[in-house]
């Protein structure tokens, strides 16, 4: 009766199995952010009184990369104009949303990939003191 009654558990058990599944972490669209990318521009958009556009290119005095990790560690490494900074964080999305966790700080933004390039905008909303303004950075995998 015993052996008769671990049976029917582990049968259910099976039967459950195909009724629940468990749900992964990452989607295919996600999946894509897991890898190493290098810097290749950053634009940054100024809502003054008259719209003002800069753009920063990748030369031997502006360099970035970062490596999205599965385990949720985000490692950057950077220099522009000799400030080099590297270090480690944590990263999390949420639909397009990206949140990057550095020293103390955190940078909401939203993100896209799209032939091959990973787009990361940040928004800054108006202050007393600073017009708005919208940062475009773009990257590239490592290796392209």
């Amino acid at each position: 009766m015993k052996s008769y009654f671990i049976i029917i558990i582990f049968s259910y058990s099976l039967h459950a199995q195909n009724l629940f599944k468990v749900k992964p972490k990452y989607n295919s669209s996600n999946l894509k952010l897991l890898n190493e990318w290098v810097f290749q521009s950053m634009k940054t958009i100024t809502y003054a009184e008259n719209e003002e556009s800069e753009t920063i290119f990748k030369d031997d005095k502006n360099q970035e990369t970062i490596k999205f990790k599965k385990s949720g560690e985000i490692i950057y490494f950077s220099d522009f104009d000799g400030r080099r900074n590297t270090g480690t964080g944590n990263w999390l999305i949420k639909d397009d949303s990206l949140s990057i966790i550095t020293n103390g700080d955190t940078i909401n933004a939203s993100y896209k990939i799209f032939n091959n390039i990973l787009s990361i905008i940040t928004v800054d909303k108006e202050t007393d003191e600073f017009y708005g303004f919208k940062t475009i950075m773009e990257y590239i995998p490592k290796g392209h």
